[in-house]
């Protein structure tokens, strides 16, 4: 992965790198966290976390879960954790490289 671009989602609130060849996040992130029945104290798994917005953008709106991903793309791996390090969620927010159905 080479070029990138700084996207944003939730009117800003969430900026997230992504590359610009390749399966890209865009609304159905959105929609997808929006969906997701999250309520404080719980923990949530994301497969196929790509570079995190899902994740990120549930982050946003329930601040007190915690969430994992699991990516086969360790290059997306590292771009998630660095999006979740700039959007300053990373202690309760956090990728791993790994087969979903064999998790690590």
């Amino acid at each position: 992965m080479s070029a990138f671009s700084e996207d944003r989602f939730l009117d800003g609130r969430v900026i997230a790198r992504q590359p610009i060849r390749g399966f890209r996040s865009g609304l159905d992130a959105v929609m997808l966290a929006a969906a997701v029945p999250a309520a404080a104290g719980d923990h949530m798994l994301e497969l196929g976390c790509g570079a995190g917005v899902a994740s990120l953008c549930l982050a946003a709106r329930v601040e007190s879960c915690t969430i994992t991903g699991i990516d086969t793309l360790g290059d997306l791996v590292d771009l998630a954790n660095n999006n979740a390090r700039a959007n300053g969620v990373e202690s309760r927010v956090h990728f791993v490289a790994g087969d979903a159905l064999d998790p690590p």
